[in-house]
């Protein structure tokens, strides 16, 4: 099932917008001329991801840097602003997750999430 996702066209390449999807939140950035969406919340401490940054397709997290790869939510770097034993403890207990990606479809002019 498709959902528009409502004011997406108005984001410029490089801004982010954060909704809700069944009382999830998304966030939705607009990168190299396509969309792409994945979790809002950091899958270590539930930061929210719409505060990081975005440089090229990499998204930090705004809390304690760990970065994912827009593209498929895959994790690229894991807390690089935490003492290097409790970032290999926590990946140790498996708290090193990716983010959740979710597919996006363009047509009609309009941008909508697959749920």
């Amino acid at each position: 099932m498709l959902r528009k996702i409502e004011g997406a066209k108005n984001l410029q390449p490089g801004e982010m917008k954060e909704f809700k999807v069944n009382g999830i939140s998304v966030l939705l950035i607009h990168y190299q001329e396509k969309f792409y969406a994945v979790s809002n919340k950091c899958t270590h401490l539930g930061c929210k991801l719409s505060k990081g940054t975005l440089e090229e397709n990499i998204l930090t997290c705004p809390c304690h840097g760990s970065k994912f790869d827009i593209t498929n939510g895959k994790l690229v770097e894991w807390i690089s602003r935490w003492p290097r034993f409790i970032s290999s403890l926590t990946k140790t207990l498996g708290l090193a997750r990716p983010l959740v990606a979710y597919q996006i479809v363009e047509k009609d002019n309009d941008v909508y999430i697959e749920i």
